[in-house]
């Protein structure tokens, strides 16, 4: 018996149809898995980005922040700075206006001595006097010492506060930046 093999048919690349519908299918199941683990991708970049973003907007609000306080501290400091100027100023003006009132007295005193008299009772008279004159003089001097240390003291203390705040503002800056360029980094990686 001469069975003669029934014609197949065949598509043009060469499968049988059935194989070829089985590997479209393949086709199709591997296309859809590249689609959504791509999905899953463009998802987790979004988030990525999303995080990024709100990031740099927090670090853009603490720069502003820092900013804000660095400037107020600066105000501070000029305030101060002016204040113990003018302070200075009026101390030496104070100290110039006690000399001259020290040497009239001086003058004064050594036409007494020299019309009122004799040498014993002047000299008694000249330490009287001189501690007369002296007294007001030290005290106001001891307490303007006392006023120039105290304002020393805080413009050297405001100073300090302005220099740490200001190395911290610009580590901050420094931080952010490498923070910054870190998530962008992976950003441009991933992408």
């Amino acid at each position: 018996m001469n069975v003669a093999a029934a014609p197949s048919t065949m598509d043009p690349s060469g499968c049988p149809p059935n194989g070829r519908y089985e590997y479209l299918l393949q086709q199709v199941v591997q296309l859809n898995t590249d689609l959504h683990k791509t999905v899953a991708l463009s998802q987790s970049l979004k988030s990525e980005r999303d995080s990024l973003q709100e990031l740099t907007q927090r670090l853009k609000q603490d720069v502003m922040r820092c900013e804000e306080r660095c400037e107020k501290m600066q105000e501070v400091l000029m305030t101060e700075t002016e204040y113990k100027v003018q302070s200075d100023r009026k101390h030496e003006a104070l100290m110039h206006k006690w000399k001259q009132q020290l040497e009239i007295k001086a003058r004064e005193f050594e036409v007494l001595q020299k019309n009122l008299a004799p040498p014993k009772d002047l000299d008694q008279l000249r330490l009287a006097i001189q501690d007369e004159v002296e007294l007001p003089h030290r005290q106001r001097t001891q307490g303007l010492q006392l006023e120039i240390d105290k304002y020393r003291e805080m413009y050297y203390s405001v100073r300090r506060d302005f220099e740490i705040l200001k190395t911290e503002h610009d580590q901050t800056i420094i931080n952010h930046v490498r923070t910054h360029d870190k998530y962008y980094r992976r950003f441009v990686n991933c992408g």
